[in-house]
């Protein structure tokens, strides 16, 4: 997996880190974040729509990766970045180009209360889904 980053920085120019994921796990990424978006369904919920299809991707041989790289753009999402994503293809090889966009400290039109609950929201979700894990003990 190849992480590049790039900064823009300008009045209508945002930040974001450019990641380019391998495409078999990219790909199954890809769709499950293409069919939240056209779901209207927020992209923290990755990690659930990466469950429901784990008996199918289980016998993959790139199951694990998949599994890791749904977990941490999941972080992401919950803290507030969003992602534009893409298929590319280079001389014979594809992979999926993640643009992460970083989070904005207050967005247009909200109040300052309203962002500290947007933060407040974000970071109580990694607690909650936590929480909510099955214990494991070796």
């Amino acid at each position: 997996m190849t992480i590049t980053t790039k900064t823009l920085s300008g009045k209508d120019k945002k930040d974001f880190i450019k990641i380019i994921l391998p495409y078999e796990s990219g790909s199954k990424i890809f769709a499950l974040i293409k069919k939240l978006k056209s779901d209207k369904k927020p992209l923290t919920e990755l990690n659930s729509e990466i469950k429901k299809i784990d008996s199918i991707i289980s016998s993959s041989t790139f199951h694990i990766q998949t599994l890791c790289l749904a977990s941490i753009l999941t972080d992401l999402f919950s803290n507030g970045w969003d992602a534009s994503l893409e298929e590319k293809q280079k001389n014979s090889f594809s992979s999926i180009q993640v643009k992460l966009i970083r989070p904005q400290m207050k967005k247009n039109n909200e109040s300052n209360d309203e962002a500290k609950e947007r933060a407040r929201k974000g970071l109580l979700l990694g607690v909650q889904e936590y929480l909510s894990a099955e214990p494991n003990q070796i």
